[in-house]
């Protein structure tokens, strides 16, 4: 228990998770883990210390350069200790099981720079990230994990609520993984908590892959269903306009 005090305590903050997942794709510097972070690199080595103590990173030192690996076999352990629970979880909560992700995938004719900014520039966001007949008219983003992410949609010229999200990842033109709310017009109610991950690979043409998963839906379903049976169909509306926007800028 001492040593899964130590992984649940590393997991707890958002930027040591989003190391763990960026480390997952391969060995990193401290360097290039605390750049899409905005930190310094001796805030970042803390983080990169808490994960070392609890064993989910393994360091390697070679002169100033400390390349850092994941180490799986903590987060096996805490994974197996949670799964102890889910027959129970499955008996007594079945309110709880999963509503299917939203995944959507295309090909867009723009490489993956500009696409990756149309996810993070305000004024770009203003002209596609509205599904179906809404308008997106006003859009902010605190650029960094951690960070605000705000969409305000208008119908017919009355406010028709929007997004309130927060960045968790951030890896340049090819990852951005928010924790994503729905919000009512008067932006205090609502909420409903799920996860929105957008990846980017490059094509032989020099156009982008887009894949998008927007998955524990659960929260929006159990308070406004008819939302979450539209997630799908917003999704595919918006996505036409990102194409149009991106032949625009």
């Amino acid at each position: 228990m001492v040593e899964l005090d130590a992984v649940f305590h590393a997991l707890a903050h958002q930027v040591r998770r989003s190391m763990l997942r960026r480390l997952a794709t391969g060995e990193l510097t401290i360097g290039e883990l605390a750049e899409p972070l905005q930190m310094s690199l001796a805030a970042a080595s803390k983080h990169v210390k808490v994960l070392e103590l609890a064993g989910l990173v393994g360091r390697t030192v070679d002169g100033r350069r400390h390349v850092c690996r994941l180490e799986p076999r903590p987060l096996s352990e805490a994974t197996a200790w949670l799964l102890f629970y889910e027959e129970f979880r499955d008996a007594r909560l079945p309110a709880l099981r999963t509503l299917p992700a939203v995944h959507r995938e295309m090909i867009l004719p723009a490489a993956a720079h500009p696409v990756y900014r149309a996810w993070l520039t305000p004024d770009v966001l203003r002209q596609w990230l509205a599904p179906g007949p809404y308008e997106c008219v006003r859009a902010e983003v605190d650029e960094r994990v951690g960070g605000h992410f705000r969409i305000w949609h208008s119908t017919g010229g009355e406010p028709a609520g929007g997004f309130e999200a927060e960045i968790l990842d951030l890896a340049p033109d090819r990852r951005i993984a928010w924790r994503w709310g729905f919000v009512g017009p008067d932006r205090s109610a609502g909420g409903f908590d799920s996860l929105l991950t957008v990846t980017l690979e490059d094509t032989a043409d020099g156009g982008t892959h887009l894949i998008l998963r927007h998955e524990r839906l659960d929260d929006l379903a159990a308070a406004m269903p008819e939302v979450a049976a539209g997630v799908g169909a917003g999704w595919n509306g918006a996505l036409e306009k990102l194409t149009s926007a991106l032949k625009v800028n």
